[in-house]
């Protein structure tokens, strides 16, 4: 394939790129993502959704390739996939991007993985997979998603498809080909819709789940020699033009692999939407340093961007039904912060509450164009408390503050060892910071299985 089109230029990035030439921080950087991912995978399930979903997927008859992680179950790679993905994702807590407002781990983790397990791959070519996939997410985000977009489609699930291909297509070690073949048949699979903010349902959990799954059939589509289009990213019509961003084009490939996007990754302390996480810390910060009681506040101006307004299920003073649709409620999550004082992992739980609900339905989402004007790798906001007496309260952050590298740990290790044991917590985070050298991962696979 001679053609020259973005998604050429990607495959021959993708069939190039090697462990050997990645710089320490990008190695380091995989680690963390990773033990991010398993953190997430392996928390409560605390919607009750993803057990559902291993009830309805999984077969005795399924081919017992890839783990479920947390479990004794294997499965096929698909569906193992599609079940570990929806699993992170239910606790709104993975890894993500900022300027396009998508979550790389859930992503591209559970096919990489899945596949690495049944095929016993090295820690090294895991990473090397991981960084092509966050690469291409990176960038095919900067191009495509903008506000206006991502209030009707839901980033994750246009971008995840053929990045999750991508990073297939170098563990498979695939050649530029096949490279190009599955990450255009991958980008017709780009969709997922934001209803679920509106109703509080569970599509927001399988977005990814469909995109690992669409990216599995594609690699394996590819490698049958099955050709198909080399435009489908910058042509008249493919997904670019598709939303009106055909012009933004270049910024997929200018050099890609230079700038490692995997670097711009940030991690949330708090289970709700990247948006909200710098008005939970500020709302956290407020009530655990200012002594009044709960019942002064009578009500609450929320600061921020206008992507993070426009963001569906930010903007939502209530009623709520359901915690998931309350944890994504920017007026909710700040509101029952002020009341614990502290980021727990019943966040938001407090969402019935009369007091809460009150106090939520009163307050307000403002768009700031001081935050606004700031570039949109910044995420800067501003809380102000207006206690019935006539005092307020406030508090702002200029930009995100992602989580260190020991909060991610520690969040690894409680989940974990819950989940499985403290043996097997300690062990899979001394296996994962040794990744760059694991050559034999089938330890460390089992150890994110229940054996009973």
């Amino acid at each position: 394939m001679t053609t020259s089109t973005v998604a050429n230029a990607l495959a021959r990035y993708v069939a190039e790129e090697r462990f050997a030439k990645l710089p320490d921080d990008v190695v380091s950087m995989a680690k963390v993502c990773l033990i991010d991912f398993l953190g997430s995978t392996l928390a409560s399930d605390v919607t009750g959704d993803t057990t559902a979903c291993v009830g309805a997927l999984v077969r005795p008859s399924d081919r017992q390739e890839a783990r479920i992680y947390g479990t004794e179950l294997l499965s096929s790679v698909e569906t193992a996939s599609f079940i570990n993905s929806a699993r992170s994702a239910s606790v709104i807590c993975t890894d993500t991007f900022i300027s396009s407002s998508c979550h790389p781990g859930q992503s591209i983790l559970p096919p990489v993985l899945a596949i690495a397990e049944r095929d016993e791959k090295t820690g090294p070519e895991i990473i090397e997979a991981m960084v092509v996939g966050y690469e291409i997410m990176a960038r095919l985000g900067d191009a495509l998603i903008i506000p206006d977009l991502a209030k009707v489609f839901r980033p994750t699930g246009l971008l995840a498809p053929t990045s999750a291909a991508a990073a297939l297509s170098r563990l498979l070690n695939l050649t530029r080909d096949e490279s190009l073949y599955a990450i255009s048949q991958a980008t017709n699979a780009a969709g997922g819709f934001n209803a679920w903010a509106e109703t509080g349902s569970a599509e927001v959990l399988f977005h990814s789940s469909h995109a690992a799954k669409s990216a599995l059939t594609a690699v394996e589509l590819a490698r049958a020699g099955i050709r198909f289009a080399p435009s489908v990213l910058e042509g008249d019509a493919g997904l670019l033009a598709a939303f009106g961003r055909k012009d933004h084009a270049t910024e997929l490939v200018s050099n890609p692999g230079d700038s490692y996007g995997i670097l711009k990754t940030v991690f949330k302390p708090a289970p709700t939407c990247i948006y909200t996480q710098d008005a939970c810390r500020l709302a956290a910060k407020i009530g655990a340093e200012h002594h009044f009681e709960f019942e002064e506040v009578d009500w609450v101006e929320i600061h921020v961007t206008e992507a993070a307004a426009k963001y569906p299920g930010c903007d939502n003073a209530g009623p709520f039904s359901d915690l998931l649709p309350a944890r994504m409620s920017l007026q909710l999550s700040v509101v029952s912060l002020l009341r614990a004082a502290e980021i727990r992992p019943d966040f938001a739980t407090d969402f019935e509450a009369p007091e809460v609900a009150k106090v939520a339905s009163r307050s307000r989402v403002l768009i700031d164009p001081k935050l606004e004007a700031a570039s949109s790798e910044r995420m800067g906001t501003k809380v102000v408390v207006h206690l019935h007496d006539g005092n307020i309260i406030e508090a702002e952050l200029d930009d995100f503050r992602s989580m260190t590298i020991s909060e991610v740990e520690n969040r690894f290790l409680s989940n974990a060892t819950e989940a499985l044991n403290a043996s097997a917590a300690s062990a899979l985070l001394e296996m994962i910071n040794s990744f760059d050298t694991l050559e034999n991962t089938g330890r460390f696979f089992e150890l994110l299985g229940v054996n009973k």
